[in-house]
């Protein structure tokens, strides 16, 4: 008996060594630290040592999704946050909710994400968490980001940053740090973003954090790339590779390919940027992410057009629009999973121990779980709400579009009705915000989507802000004529308003360029399908000089 207690208590040991190795290795390098938990794993197993099960579980999950396994880090994950509820590991709980709200993020799942940050955030105030909850305030200020509310997302990070300052908790006012400057970045505020980017890259140094270093470093070479400034790009982004592969960060390293690729496509170095493009789609076999899957493939199709390879661009275009259909079905079912297992997690949570202990203490503060419930909903109304409209402008975004569009594609085809989508661009919106200032440039986009919305006043349709100074509508039961007379009002609009754009090369006034498809959808017709014909169509109109309209013909 007491030979197996001293063998059971060494491979423990050695079980705890390889975890405090996963965890150290966390931020550093992902493989090393999936390594270390996965033979934690399997010692773990051998003696029934459920707790080195539970942890081990957790860092393989973080780890994989740190190397671009999402759908696999989601399965360990998961495993993890069911075997803390039976050991009533608050602890691991709260972790495994946090990497999973980052996971949903990731994959714009913004519902899901707020749910898994919201849980893990009452998990930590039970165990007096206070450095975990202010990185939770940062992931949510991800969510808002994201959902282009800037205002939001910057009021996170702030707060975020306010207690790890308090505190010094350096690893957590870092990252809201880095955030802020990607903020920054993404509104074209370029010097207050290289300002945040170098404080965290410093920081990161300091404390020898790889993901924070390689990402900060990748974003001053977005930020050079986008100034038109070719060597400095390029050499932010060979540092930022060269910290990826240290830490073994399959994703970000494919990402960077395809960064360097855009840099080289900038500069018409196209045989540079085909061959960053094919060392980026050959890491991809091993990832698990669509989303950078289909923007490869787009930059391939741009590339090959400015080659005047027609069959390449097409080739390429056409498996950039398969993905996207596979990918909306994917997240379908993603979806549907994940709402099944919360249910599943309540019902287990109710049964179990913990729960009671939770429910007396509720009890002992005079709260009911009516008023939880009623809570919950009003988050789920708000996050919903928030989730489907666009922060500037106040149309919808693009997670409502894409579940609008959908839809009405299906209602089309049922109902052998024509759908109209149009794409709107603004010409020459770059030089408008660097001549005026982005304040200015928010209002003028802010004008042309109450313009859009008051073009189809009246008609069953939506106005959604696709991104930067894209917009999108897409109406039911509208025939090309009548698109190309909304696209004519909203021109002769703009005109009207003389919104001064001194630096257009177009007009003397704000322009847009307009690209149009309308068809009654077939069986395998899909949005993203659509969306290709109208951005087709934008093209032809920028081609032919802009502030036009075309409409795409097979």
């Amino acid at each position: 008996m007491g030979e197996k207690t001293r063998e059971f208590d060494a491979i423990k040991t050695k079980i705890e060594k390889l975890i405090n190795i996963a965890e150290s290795m966390s931020a550093q390098d992902a493989l090393q630290a999936y390594e270390a938990a996965l033979e934690a794993l399997e010692l773990s197993e051998t003696i029934k040592y459920k707790q080195g099960i539970n942890n081990a579980l957790f860092y393989i999950g973080e780890s994989l999704y740190r190397q671009g396994k999402i759908y696999d880090a989601i399965d360990n994950l998961r495993k993890s946050l069911n075997l803390s509820e039976e050991l009533q590991d608050d602890l691991v709980k709260s972790r495994a909710l946090t990497i999973l709200g980052n996971v949903h993020l990731y994959l714009k799942l913004f519902d899901l994400a707020f749910y898994y940050f919201k849980m893990a955030l009452s998990t930590c105030e039970e165990l007096g968490r206070f450095e975990s909850q202010a990185m939770i305030l940062n992931n949510v200020g991800e969510i808002y980001r994201e959902l282009g509310d800037y205002e939001r997302a910057l009021e996170s990070y702030g707060r975020c940053l306010d207690i790890s300052e308090k505190n010094n908790f350096v690893r957590v006012g870092m990252y809201a740090t880095t955030n802020i400057g990607v903020s920054d970045y993404e509104t074209k505020n370029y010097q207050a973003a290289i300002y945040f980017l170098e404080k965290s890259l410093v920081t990161a140094k300091e404390i020898k954090n790889q993901v924070i270093e390689g990402y900060s470093t990748r974003y001053l070479g977005l930020i050079h790339m986008d100034l038109g400034n070719y060597d400095q790009a390029y050499s932010y982004f060979q540092a930022a590779m060269n910290v990826f592969r240290n830490s073994n960060e399959t994703s970000s390293i494919a990402r960077l390919y395809k960064d360097l690729a855009q840099l080289e496509f900038n500069h018409k170095k196209f045989d540079q940027a085909l061959d960053n493009l094919n060392k980026a789609i050959k890491l991809m076999d091993t990832l698990q992410d669509d989303r950078l899957t289909i923007v490869i493939y787009d930059l391939f199709s741009k590339v090959y057009d400015d080659l005047g390879d027609c069959t390449k661009a097409y080739e390429y275009s056409r498996l950039s629009i398969d993905l996207r259909y596979v990918k909306e079905n994917l997240e379908k079912e993603h979806r549907l999973k994940s709402i099944d297992f919360q249910v599943k997690t309540w019902d287990a949570l109710k049964e179990s121990e913990n729960y009671q202990r939770i429910n007396k203490k509720l009890q002992e503060k005079t709260e009911t779980l009516e008023k939880v419930t009623k809570e919950l909903q009003k988050i789920n109304k708000e996050v919903k709400a928030l989730s489907d409209m666009d922060g500037l402008t106040r149309i919808a975004n693009r997670i409502k579009l894409d579940d609008y569009a959908q839809e009405i594609c299906a209602k089309g085809f049922k109902d052998k009705r024509e759908i109209t989508m149009m794409i709107i661009d603004i010409d020459n919106f770059k030089e408008y915000n660097d001549f005026y200032g982005h304040l200015i440039g928010d209002e003028a986009l802010k004008k042309l989507a109450r313009i859009l919305e008051k073009s189809i006043e009246g008609k069953e349709g939506l106005v959604a802000r696709f991104g930067g100074d894209e917009f999108v509508v897409v109406i039911y039961d509208c025939s090309i004529q009548e698109a190309k007379d909304i696209a004519k009002y909203v021109s002769k609009t703009l005109k009207s308003r003389k919104i001064k754009h001194e630096m257009s090369d177009v007009a003397p006034y704000l322009t847009v360029s307009v690209g149009i498809i309308s068809k009654v959808p077939q069986r395998k017709t899909t949005y993203a399908l659509l969306m290709d014909f109208a951005d087709q169509a934008l093209y032809q109109a920028k081609e032919k000089g802009k502030n036009q309209t075309e409409v795409y013909e097979s």
